[in-house]
This record gives structure tokens, sequence and C-alpha cells, in this order.
């Protein structure tokens, strides 16, 4: 039984270093999404309380909080996408590709030959870098929140950024 234990013990201990050691702060976009998903119920009624009651008790945020903690943000932070995030909606506004995810509104805006200018709700973020596979991986510096853009999503926009970093 202490042989048990002991291997347990490695094992959360691993886990632990591996996403502590990594610096990865991660999106908790499960968190967020089921917590957005409650503020929907009944329009924040006592519905939506007595769901998030519920879902106290029965731990139901922990364990999204747990599966953000040890598998999604760790994904995002390897991989440089979370699978949990909605990659939202992709389209051309003045010349730049607009993405409104989560609330937030996306902006990239090609600036150079190779550069394109990454804004969130207006503020200035980072900049953009292709992917191997032509996907587009957008990184927000202060948060560490990413955004990919599929090649197939850029393809869909036949003008502006889109097409001037030759996808």
């Amino acid at each position: 039984m202490n042989a048990l234990r002991a291997r347990a013990l490695r094992l959360v201990l691993v886990a632990a270093a591996s996403t502590g050691l990594a610096g990865c702060y991660g999106s908790f976009t499960a968190v967020k999404k089921l917590h957005a998903w409650n503020g929907t119920i009944d329009n924040g009624g006592i519905m939506t309380q007595a769901v998030f009651w519920v879902f106290g008790a029965l731990q139901v945020y922990t364990l999204f909080a747990l599966g953000d903690v040890f598998i999604f943000n760790l994904l995002e932070f390897w991989t440089g996408s979370n699978p949990v995030a909605d990659s939202g909606e992709v389209q051309m506004v003045d010349g730049a590709i607009q993405v409104d995810r989560d609330g937030k509104t996306w902006r990239i805006e090609q600036v150079g030959p190779e550069t394109l200018r990454v804004e969130v709700d207006g503020l200035h973020i980072g900049d953009a870098e292709m992917q191997a596979d032509g996907a587009l991986l957008v990184r927000d510096r202060h948060t560490g929140e990413t955004l990919l853009l599929t090649p197939e999503m850029l393809r869909a926009q036949r003008t502006g950024p889109a097409a001037a970093v030759a996808l």
C-alpha cells in the first residue's frame, strides 16, 4: 500500500511540476464557458443562482478548473491553441482581419511586408506569426491568451492581410 501511495504522490508532483514550471497560467476557457453558460439560464434570475449552488455543491466548477489546469491550459501552452476555445467569427473590416470571440474583438492588420499588428479591444498586444501549416497564431503577450486562425478560416477572406501573407 505504501508503494502505491508513493507512486501516486510522484505522479501528482510530476503533473504539478509540468504545469507550474512551464509558466503556464492559461486562459481557463472551460471554467469561463461554464460560467457564461450558467449566466444564460433565466437571464441571471433565481434559476441561475440555483444552478450555480448545485454546481458548487457537486464540485462541477472544481472539475472544470482541474481540467483547465492539468489538460487544456497545458495544451494551450505547448501547442498554442486551447481545444476548448471558440475560434470566433472571422471577418474583414477596413482591410484587417477581425475576430469576435468570448466578448473580445481581436484585430489583425498588416503594417509591413511580413508584419501583422494585433490588437484586442483596441489595445496593441503584439504581433502574429505564421505557423508551418499556414495557420496564423496570435498571442496576447499580457494575458497569454491565444487565438489560432486555421488556413481554412483565413482562405475564406480573399483580401487584406490574409491575402498579403500568401495564404
